[in-house]
């Protein structure tokens, strides 16, 4: 052990005497750590180049050339629909055009307006060829292919005036504009000499869709380049908004219409979404390069993003969910609606299944369990208009008038559940055979005169009950009026040997709310407008009233016009 421990002391005076006499530490060698991380990131892979995207709440609609694809929020496609080349027979589509059936030769389709209805679920897409036709593709909530309609199914009327004409293959950009029971397209295009030959397009135009998928108005004159000036002079749109009351369009274009050496200039244009007169609304801006702090927008110019949130459905402000608390009720109030109130308990609410939306809210396939222990299928809607205490009080006071409702016309109000978070909602039986804009609309069926005359005496029949409740229904519609049972020789999937009452059609008219600042007149007067907007809409193959919808015929009654 003693010679050990001297060899062990030996050793370490030779390595520090060695240190000493090379003036140097050992060397310590460097031993690199690699920190990077492969993140395996989730991606979907478009067709070809995407030249338009739009968001919905749980899915994004992506567009490229030849292609409609449709992509979950875990970037998996759940459909592709094929939008060209226009003439061949790989477009499905582009067959159900009256101007796409002259395409001698096959001609690629790049998408010039993507466009969605959240309120209607009708996604609108344009492209450059057929003359820039638009299709119609209504959404359905099972996430199967959409069911397609070309907006153009009357024949061409020649080179002097194509309403359908829409986008331009040389650059389009578009806003849509909801105005009462309306949708507008506010459509900026960049043309040319070539493109105004045929099926001329306007620079800045305004075009209202019509229901019946018919194609679109005889739109009013818009705006467009000076005959002279249309070579010489391109115009560039960029981008299309709509803030507050205006429509704002976004261009690249020189400084000077006559000098094709004068510097390129941005402007902003903007029309009213209100006035679709082009001589009474217009006004431009120019964004003026050259300064050191160019600003396009400020708080007091545009309105806020939580404003154009129900717009545009790619703005979602980080804001917490409004929400009603049951505790904020007054308890007398608990105790007079305590038999109109569904506690959560006994409520299922499936909101991964849309049965359909609208201007209130949004309806959901539901299951309620009433106190005998019995589940029913049931309808939710989901009041996203109101918002406060006081609203929600009133909402519930008329729930009780409502509950009371039995009319064979008339849905009755199962009840109304105030969850732990969220808005009121309500819930309705569950009507299996849709509504009367689609039933009449159906290839499946093809209902006389003398139905639809029928029709409109059991809607009626309906609106006289709630006239005598002191109910006005503020939204009668096709789309509002709903089938219960109808007649086996029209539903394919009624039951064999139906009794009597299987052999008629009952309506019920939603929303059931009052308005809260009614005239008395406007019960007399507003009721008989409405159902004769809505016969005039039943007879005409459910296509809106051409004077704005049924709001403007109600409130002309009311006026007395």
């Amino acid at each position: 052990m003693k010679h050990q421990t001297t060899f062990l002391a030996v050793c370490c005076w030779a390595a520090i005497l060695r240190t000493f006499v090379e003036n140097e530490c050992p060397p310590v060698y460097r031993t690199f750590v690699n920190f990077s991380v492969n993140y395996d990131m989730e991606y979907f892979l478009a067709k070809s180049e995407i030249q338009n995207i739009v968001v919905d709440e749980k899915k994004l609609y992506v567009a490229s050339r030849n292609f409609l694809e449709a992509v979950n929020d875990d970037l998996l496609k759940e459909w592709e629909l094929c939008t060209g080349p226009a003439g061949s027979s790989e477009c499905t589509i582009c067959q159900l055009c009256a101007l796409g059936k002259d395409t001698v030769t096959e001609e690629d389709t790049d998408n010039r307006i993507l466009a969605l209805d959240t309120v209607m679920s009708v996604l609108y897409s344009c492209g450059s060829s057929m003359y820039g036709v638009c299709f119609s593709h209504e959404l359905s909530t099972d996430n199967s292919l959409p069911t397609s309609s070309c907006l153009n199914q009357k024949p061409s009327k020649g080179s002097e005036s194509c309403p359908d004409c829409v986008a331009s293959a040389l650059g389009t950009k578009a806003t849509l504009v909801e105005d009462g029971q309306s949708l507008f397209f506010y459509v900026a295009n960049s043309v040319n000499s070539t493109l105004t030959r045929n099926y001329p397009r306007e620079s800045i135009s305004v075009h209202r869709p019509l229901s019946s998928g018919g194609g679109f108005e005889e739109n009013s004159p818009g705006l467009t380049v000076l005959p002279r000036f249309v070579d010489s002079y391109p115009i560039q749109y960029v981008y299309s908004f709509i803030s507050g009351d205006f429509v704002y369009f976004l261009s690249v274009q020189r400084e000077k219409p006559d000098d094709k050496t004068s510097p390129f200039q941005t402007r902003l244009g903007r029309l009213s979404s209100t006035e679709r007169d082009m001589a009474r609304s217009r006004m431009f801006l120019e964004v003026v390069s050259g300064l050191d702090k160019q600003t396009c927008s400020s708080s007091a110019f545009f309105s806020s993003t939580n404003d154009r949130r129900s717009r545009d459905g790619s703005l979602v402000p980080l804001l917490p969910k409004e929400y009603i608390s049951i505790n904020s009720f007054q308890p007398e109030l608990l105790e007079e609606v305590k038999d109109v109130l569904i506690s959560a308990e006994k409520l299922k609410v499936n909101e991964d299944q849309v049965i359909g939306k609208g201007h209130f809210g949004i309806v959901y396939h539901g299951f309620y369990t009433d106190p005998n222990g019995k589940e029913i299928h049931c309808a939710v809607k989901s009041l996203n208009r109101i918002t406060d205490v006081e609203e929600a009080e009133q909402f519930l006071r008329e729930g009780i008038i409502m509950k009371e409702f039995h009319h064979v016309n008339v849905l009755s109000l199962l009840g109304v559940c105030l969850p732990n978070e969220g808005l009121p909602l309500v819930v309705l039986p569950y009507m299996k055979h849709g509504d009367l804009r689609h039933f009449i609309r159906s290839e499946k069926r093809n209902p006389t005169v003398k139905d639809l005359i029928g029709f409109g005496l059991q809607v009626a029949r309906g609106m006289e009950y709630l006239a005598q409740k002191k109910f006005v229904h503020r939204d009668l519609a096709a789309r509002n009026c709903i089938w219960n049972l109808i007649q086996p020789c029209w539903d394919p999937w009624a039951p064999p040997g139906g009794t009597a009452a299987a052999a008629a059609a009952e309506a019920f008219l939603a929303p059931l709310l009052p308005h809260p600042e009614v005239l008395p007149e406007m019960h007399q007067q507003a009721p008989g407008a409405l159902l004769g907007a809505l016969k005039k809409e039943t007879v005409t193959g459910c296509q809106w009233p051409e004077s704005g919808g049924v709001e403007a015929e109600g409130l002309a009654a009311k006026k007395g016009l």
